[in-house]
């Protein structure tokens, strides 16, 4: 299903979740061999963390929401190497001897790098805190709780499936898009089933449940549909195709089901509505 991701909005209120994509071309690299190339990395890493104007190889205008991100991740960064420095001075100080042995030293090169570890969640932790409490002037602010959502908009729901459970998987898919339906908002979200099963009557079966759940749901109007062919029966009694319509969605497991369609059920119904 092709959808375009572009539209014109002409009705707001709507937020934008990210910046404006900015693309530019990749240049290669030579090898320079493991450890050039991991330190090479590594330093280029850093100098863009510490000073991303500087690194850009063009003037660029930094918003205030880049300003606060750098200013932020420096703080973060600062925090932790503090941190983790006194934590490793405070474990050196324990200990008088002198660090002359290697086992001793990888201790405390472990020891400062989970340290570290430990210090970058803390402070984390204590920055969101902050900002929950202070608020945060960069962050995206939605109007409303309720405000609508635009009608070109688009949702992919997304589900992953190997070699497992149909009834469960397809039960809770169709648990969700019938509350997705009761919302009115079944209509703004694309359904799809990414298998990745190696059974062929496992696949086969998913098709068919996928097929079961597209008649339940399609386009939310199921129960209006049921009325228009309950409607079409009464003027044509004897139209038994209109009556497999009726009965597929009334029953879709005799219909959809892992074995199939149940044509023992469909005699004892034909017989059953004759009389």
């Amino acid at each position: 299903m092709n959808r375009s991701t572009m539209s014109v909005r002409s009705s707001p209120p709507w937020v934008d979740t990210a910046p404006p994509i900015t693309r530019s071309p990749m240049k290669p690299r030579p090898w320079l061999g493991f450890t050039r190339s991991l330190m090479h990395a590594l330093w280029h890493a850093l100098w863009h963390l510490l000073w991303p104007a500087r690194a850009a190889r063009t003037p660029i205008a930094w918003a205030p929401w880049q300003q606060a991100a750098t200013r932020r991740r420096r703080t973060l960064l600062a925090a932790v190497l503090l941190l983790s420095a006194g934590g490793t001075a405070l474990l050196l100080s324990a200990h008088q001897r002198p660090v002359d042995a290697w086992p001793r030293a990888l201790q405390v090169v472990l020891f400062a790098l989970l340290f570290a570890w430990v210090s970058a969640s803390f402070v984390t932790a204590l920055m969101g805190a902050w900002v929950l409490w202070r608020g945060d002037g960069h962050a995206l602010i939605v109007p409303s709780a309720y405000t609508p959502i635009d009608a070109q908009a688009r949702t992919a729901l997304i589900v992953p499936i190997c070699n497992e459970d149909i009834a469960t998987v397809f039960g809770g898919l169709r648990a969700t898009c019938e509350s997705l339906a009761a919302t009115g908002a079944l209509r703004l979200f694309d359904i799809y089933i990414l298998s990745d099963t190696t059974d062929p009557a496992l696949r086969r079966a998913e098709v068919e449940a996928w097929e079961k759940l597209r008649v339940l749901l399609r386009q939310g109007k199921t129960n209006e549909a049921l009325v228009k062919l309950t409607q079409a029966r009464d003027l044509d009694v004897g139209n038994w195709r209109i009556r497999k319509q009726i009965w597929a969605l009334e029953h879709p497991d005799k219909f959809y089901g892992t074995n199939g369609i149940d044509w023992g059920w469909q005699k004892e119904q034909i017989v059953r509505e004759k009389k």
